[in-house]
């Protein structure tokens, strides 16, 4: 059997997808499962993990609406790049096909060329939904893990839910173990993304706080501070280094994808943005205060046991991360290190600053 899946995705809806990808191997384990990806991390995230068999990078930054260039030229490019997709498709002759992205004219289109016995996707309430064998609708309140098994229930598998798992190898995790103990002269440590995508900035919490915040973790509470982050997070982690008195380790745009992980998972605690980062700390099993602004929680917060999520309030949604406090993200910071204010009224106020906000602990 042939399973060719879909995913135009990035970091963290590729993490959120390892339950998925985890129970389709159980559920057909001597089936030849390809993958079809736009971005080179991903595959260097899954490569690995015993769960794909083989990799089809399709460059998407050819599509008119990404491209920088647009007419005809980057027209031509595009259907070339489609053409050579469907092509490869139709060559491995799927069984089943798996179609990951929201419902659209292109991917009916593709849906319809490839030509697949069966193909899965999530429904969309339009006509385009036709295309599709299996037109699976969305739980508006499950999370992302639920809506893709939902997939594997639609063709009859009975999976439960599991929280996404990242395998390292070993001698990353031990690399870390020895870097960390060498650089950072201070237990616990505390790894930070102060970035996320450059497309979607109102998910950053001002690089303002997160600097406040890394002078109170280093000089009042004697905690070793790590920035972390990729190409998209250089001019927030310089805004911040640039705003502190003493410089701190910063692996911004310098590791890879799994010495990203290795270094994450060497931290004692992690405090992000809703990113990919967020759900790569959590797949290593990385204790992990979120920052949540206008997306939605129930959808995208991270799965690793324990996971404080403060969530700021904002008449204008657009920028609500941005109401969360310096004094709420310590407060659940001394919740998670088991540190709590010695100063009968500094903790009263503390838990008043932190109630403030809505605050999620995932059990």
């Amino acid at each position: 059997m042939n399973i060719v899946i879909f995913n135009p995705y990035g970091i963290g809806n590729t993490l959120l997808l390892l339950p998925f990808l985890s129970n389709l191997k159980k559920s057909y384990p001597t089936a030849r499962i390809l993958m079809v990806v736009t971005q080179r991390v991903v595959i260097d995230l899954l490569d690995g993990q015993g769960l794909i068999g083989e990799f089809v990078l399709y460059n998407n930054s050819l599509s008119p609406r990404k491209s920088k260039n647009g007419g005809w030229l980057s027209r031509i490019k595009y259907a070339w790049e489609m053409l050579r997709l469907i092509l490869v498709i139709r060559k491995k002759k799927a069984d089943i096909l798996f179609i990951l992205e929201s419902p659209s004219v292109k991917s009916a289109l593709f849906v319809w060329l490839a030509k697949a016995k069966e193909c899965i996707g999530h429904a969309s309430g339009t006509a385009l939904d036709c295309v599709l064998s299996h037109a699976v609708p969305i739980a508006p309140d499950a999370h992302e893990v639920e809506w893709r098994l939902d997939l594997l229930r639609a063709l009859g598998h009975h999976v439960a839910y599991e929280r996404p798992k990242l395998r390292l190898p070993v001698e990353v995790c031990a690399r870390w173990a020895t870097k960390h103990a060498a650089t950072c002269n201070r237990r616990p440590i505390v790894g930070l993304h102060p970035g996320c995508s450059n497309t979607l900035r109102e998910k950053r919490w001002p690089a303002e706080r997160f600097a406040l915040l890394i002078h109170v973790l280093m000089k009042e509470m004697e905690l070793s501070p790590i920035l972390f982050g990729g190409p998209d997070d250089k001019d927030v982690a310089q805004l911040i280094m640039n705003d502190l008195d003493d410089p701190i380790p910063s692996y911004v745009n310098r590791l890879d994808i799994m010495n990203t992980a290795g270094a994450i998972a060497n931290c004692d605690l992690f405090i992000s943005n809703d990113s990919g980062l967020m759900h790569l700390a959590a797949a290593v099993g990385t204790p992990v205060i979120a920052l949540f602004g206008n997306t939605s929680v129930s959808k995208n917060a991270p799965q690793v046991d324990g996971a404080i999520v403060i969530v700021g309030k904002e008449a204008d949604n657009s920028n609500a991360v941005s109401a969360i406090t310096v004094e709420e993200v310590l407060v659940a910071v001394k919740e998670k290190l088991c540190r709590q204010p010695d100063d009968p009224v500094e903790r009263r106020q503390a838990e008043k600053d932190i109630n403030e906000s809505l605050v999620y602990e995932i059990a």
